[in-house]
């Protein structure tokens, strides 16, 4: 899988990564934006490993909206992918809050969080 340079915009679940994924599957250089969609969960949802690289999230600012979700692939399986480089404008956070220690077990690097509307 390499899933790159698109544009995903206006759709209630954007980018949903749900099979097992392997350690060359990539996610990268996408612009992903929630539009004028109410109730979007998150606009990229992992379940499997994936690189999750060099993407543009914007405005995904909902009470209970994130960048990310995060669920163990379909073997029970973790933390298997990495979030790199990824540039998050006007969302309300990286992961939901109960999934925060799933966030830092992947050892997050270069994200950028970007406040303000």
């Amino acid at each position: 899988w390499n899933i790159h340079d698109n544009t995903i915009t206006a759709c209630l679940k954007p980018v949903v990564l749900d099979c097992y994924g392997s350690e060359s599957s990539l996610l990268r250089q996408n612009l992903i934006t929630r539009g004028d969609v109410a109730g979007v969960a998150a606009a990229i949802e992992v379940g499997g490993r994936f690189k999750v690289l060099d993407n543009l999230l914007v405005g995904f600012d909902e009470p209970d909206s994130a960048a990310f979700s995060l669920a163990s692939d379909p073997l029970g399986r973790t933390a298997q992918s990495l979030f790199r480089n990824n540039r998050l404008e006007r969302c309300t956070g990286a992961v939901p809050k109960d999934q925060a220690a799933l966030w830092d077990a992947t050892k997050p690097e270069g994200n950028v969080v970007v406040e303000g509307k």
